[in-house]
């Protein structure tokens, strides 16, 4: 499952886990347009064109917007430049909504094994995988209350 990080609306929490070379995009290009180049060029490596006419130029055109694809060229023209593609970031986001889908399925009242059964499948993992994020996710807080 490829959790959508552009739907977090705890931006600061987003931008502090970001890795500093998409930091940096960040602040270049904005948050919006970073998640976008992250979407479709991260884990490759990008050699920067020259202009927005060769065929790299056209592309960062065609995926990014005009804009954008002329601020990260004046930025990085002839540079070749690594795209991180953010994986633990998205680990984490996944992680994270499992457990809040777990945790609202035992507020209405079902088992904990129950809700993860249920949950799980929906998130593209293990019942035996589920059960260990949910216990990495919630260490150290407060213990379920089982009534």
């Amino acid at each position: 499952m490829k959790v959508d990080i552009h739907t977090m609306t705890h931006t600061d929490t987003v931008i502090d886990m970001l890795p500093e070379q998409i930091k940096e995009l960040v602040c270049l290009i904005g948050l919006t347009a970073t998640l976008r180049l992250v979407d479709k060029f991260g884990g490759l490596s990008f050699e920067m064109p020259h202009s927005t006419d060769t065929k790299n130029g056209k592309w960062l055109v065609r995926e990014l917007g005009a804009d954008v694809a002329e601020v990260l060229i004046d930025r990085y023209r002839g540079e070749k430049l690594y795209i991180n593609n953010c994986d633990a970031l998205r680990v984490y986001l996944r992680n994270q909504a499992l457990v809040g889908a777990i945790l609202a399925c035992m507020e209405t009242g079902t088992s904990q094994h129950r809700a993860i059964q249920e949950t799980a499948p929906a998130f593209g993992i293990t019942e035996r995988r589920a059960y260990d994020i949910l216990k990495e996710m919630t260490e150290g807080k407060a213990q379920l209350n089982l009534f």
